[in-house]
């Protein structure tokens, strides 16, 4: 579909005084499919910065190559460090924006407390699997272990393999807050899945991932491998609640995953909170599976009052926390005093303890 120039400008216009448009309509832009190239994206820029009603962009199906990502990133990059970014979804699929482009996307957007989804799918990140694409992949595994909005990233077909794959496993190992990974229509193998795998088993406390695609990333003849790369990914955190493969086995009716799965609910769950609390400013700040640990708590708030908030909430869990790790537990509060240390089971010393009747009566 070639761009009509006429509707282009006028689009442009109505982008720069933000107003209303057939292709702009309650804070999305629906750009697809018009032939848009570098140049035509340079132009969109000068005008996104300035606009304060977009949330949603979507850019797919036109021929955007690495220039026209670079000129995104920095708009996108200036509108995150001037705390003026609205952008929640950023959809790129079946553009050129190669491993150059999907690198700068990522680092511009890794402080971005906006951002919810970014689609890339069938951009050429990693041609062939090749040497070229780390830039682009390792960008994106920085972006999962820096940005803490993040929740849906679809990188499918792509040209990722069982060697590229590693940035984004390794960041799966510590990422609290994707909860969508397509990596569909890659080459990753069964070698590439037990990466994935493996990295969630190490961050099953706190990993909120729930649905993983990984449709035809395995040759015909891994099937067998595939089933046990899947069998292994199927029982890394109880929280994957879907998982699209084209292997043979069937999760749901395999006993031996579900009597696996179920010992990691009972685990794991009380372990796992998303709790809403309000702020003094009235507006509700979603406080998301933040990490516990024994000696110390770990809360990302927005406001004093939601980390107390939280801190409260989460009291008890430590109890059960520290009874799985067989470790008394002992927090104290931020701002507490040293008496409201919390000693479970373990009476004041000048309590007077009441004597056994059955040593009296010896006694007698």
């Amino acid at each position: 579909m070639a761009i009509n120039q006429e509707k282009f400008d006028q689009l442009i216009e109505d982008l720069k005084n933000n107003r209303p448009n057939p292709r702009i309509r309650d804070g999305k832009a629906n750009l697809f499919d018009m032939d848009l190239n570098d140049t035509d994206i340079e132009k969109l820029c000068e005008v996104l910065e300035s606009n304060t009603t977009v949330r949603e962009l979507d850019l797919s199906q036109n021929n955007i190559g690495p220039k026209g990502a670079k000129a995104l990133a920095d708009t996108l990059h200036k509108k995150v460090k001037n705390g003026t970014e609205k952008l929640v979804c950023l959809d790129l699929r079946l553009n050129h924006i190669g491993s150059q482009g999907t690198a700068a996307i990522a680092n511009a957007l890794f402080d971005s407390q906006k951002v919810e989804k970014i689609e890339l799918y069938g951009n050429n990140i990693c041609k062939n699997g090749t040497k070229p694409c780390d830039k682009g992949i390792e960008a994106t595994g920085q972006l999962l272990l820096h940005n803490s909005s993040l929740i849906y990233l679809d990188i499918s077909s792509t040209g990722i393999n069982a060697e590229s794959i590693e940035p984004i496993a390794k960041a799966l190992g510590v990422n609290t807050t994707l909860q969508c990974l397509s990596i569909s229509y890659n080459k990753i193998g069964a070698k590439g899945i037990t990466k994935i795998a493996e990295a969630l088993k190490k961050n099953r406390q706190s990993s909120a991932l729930k649905y993983i695609y990984i449709d035809e990333t395995c040759q015909d003849h891994q099937k067998e491998k595939e089933n046990e790369a899947i069998r292994t990914l199927a029982t890394a955190t109880y929280l994957l609640q879907n998982i699209d493969h084209s292997g043979t086995i069937s999760i749901a009716d395999d006993q031996e995953i579900q009597a696996q799965r179920q010992w990691l609910e009972s685990t794991y769950k009380n372990l796992h909170t998303e709790t809403t609390e309000t702020t003094n400013d009235g507006e509700e700040t979603n406080i998301d599976r933040e990490e516990t640990t024994i000696k110390e708590i770990t809360i990302r708030a927005s406001s004093p009052a939601g980390r107390m908030a939280a801190i409260k909430s989460r009291r008890n869990k430590l109890f059960k926390l520290a009874k799985l790790r067989n470790a008394p537990p002992n927090i104290t509060q931020p701002g507490a005093n040293q008496q409201d240390t919390l000693q479970p089971n373990n009476p004041e010393p000048d309590a007077k303890q009441p004597r056994n009747p059955k040593r009296l009566s010896r006694r007698l």
